[in-house]
């Protein structure tokens, strides 16, 4: 029997993650099926991760270095510096168990159709799945093709770059990573692929996400830019890319996508924006509608005024205040 893992790629971004790589590392040399090469891309790291990754070159992990482009050009390289007709993706502060190459390869072996193979992810919080595995495969099964992918993503990005393993030929065909994109690479990358082949699951949690690492880019509170895989989608659709059966899931998804944006507008005080973005969607399914009137009632105009007057007189300034009896707008 073949091994499932043999000719496979790991490939590492790597920017300022030194207290986790080791972790990273040690989770891709533990595997019960060793992938064919170890690749970690030090992406201008400014802390000691690259000292780290050093002391794993005799146990056959290879380093590149570039100035820190972001982690969609330091997955673009990695691929590139590849040879194996497979790939995982492993970000430097996130962690596989053991059986992860062996179990997605499996699944490649067995399902030829299928660009790309994700496996169950933990919260490395809690011990807890991030998706409940019926969310991605309605009729219980252990594996299997996912049936409505987009309609999947509404719930939770049941698939992330940490937890799939993907054919060289599916990255190559969607473009690689957009290396303009620096937030959100991830979706809009997964998201390419899965518009053009099927893509599978394995329920089995495989992979452990870890949300409380340092510099996260999805625990930042600044600002972030606009879902680029919403655009994606809307060229997609243009150019008739889509099969009807996925456009109205293709759009739920999409309205996710721009609700969580709009959110993250109204955190950073940015209202007026918030409220342009919130009028691009109008989901229709009952969870996504009302997550976007909460979003309505928090931006209704009077108190987007009120709170714009505040940040333009300062937070200190007073404002007028009603009378009893009177109602806030």
């Amino acid at each position: 029997m073949s091994d499932p893992a043999r000719g496979v790629a790991v490939v590492i971004p790597l920017y300022d993650k030194a207290p986790y790589v080791g972790r990273a590392l040690d989770s891709v040399l533990a595997q019960t099926h060793p992938p064919e090469e170890i690749i970690v891309v030090n992406d201008g790291s400014t802390d000691r991760g690259a000292e780290i990754v050093e002391r794993y070159a005799g146990r056959g992990v290879r380093a590149l270095h570039q100035d820190n482009r972001g982690p969609g050009a330091a997955r673009n390289r990695g691929l590139a510096a590849s040879a194996s007709p497979r790939v995982a993706f492993l970000d430097a502060d996130d962690e596989w168990r053991p059986e992860f190459l062996e179990r997605l390869g499996r699944f490649l072996d067995d399902e030829p159709r299928a660009a790309m193979v994700g496996g169950g992810c933990l919260n490395g919080r809690t011990d807890r799945p991030l998706v409940p595995p019926q969310h991605v495969l309605p009729d219980g099964s252990p594996q299997g093709i996912v049936p409505a992918y987009f309609r999947a993503m509404q719930s939770d990005f049941f698939l992330n770059a940490s937890s799939a393993m993907l054919r060289r030929s599916a990255c190559d065909a969607a473009g690689g990573f957009d290396e303009s994109v620096r937030y959100g690479e991830d979706p809009d990358f997964l998201g390419r692929i899965a518009l053009r082949d099927p893509v599978g699951y394995v329920a089995e949690p495989l992979a452990v996400y870890h949300l409380e690492a340092e510099g996260r880019m999805g625990e930042q509170k600044g600002w972030r830019p606009y879902p680029a895989f919403v655009r994606t989608a809307r060229r997609a659709l243009a150019g008739g890319q889509v099969p009807p059966e996925h456009i109205v899931d293709l759009h739920e998804f999409c309205c996710k996508l721009l609700i969580e944006y709009v959110g993250q507008l109204r955190r950073v005080g940015d209202y007026w924006a918030a409220r342009r973005v919130l009028a691009e969607c109008h989901p229709e399914g009952p969870s996504l509608r009302a997550a976007w009137q909460k979003q309505r009632w928090r931006l209704r105009p009077t108190k987007v005024l009120r709170r714009s007057l505040r940040s333009a007189l300062g937070a200190g300034a007073p404002m007028h205040r009603r009378g009893p009896g009177t109602s806030r707008p």
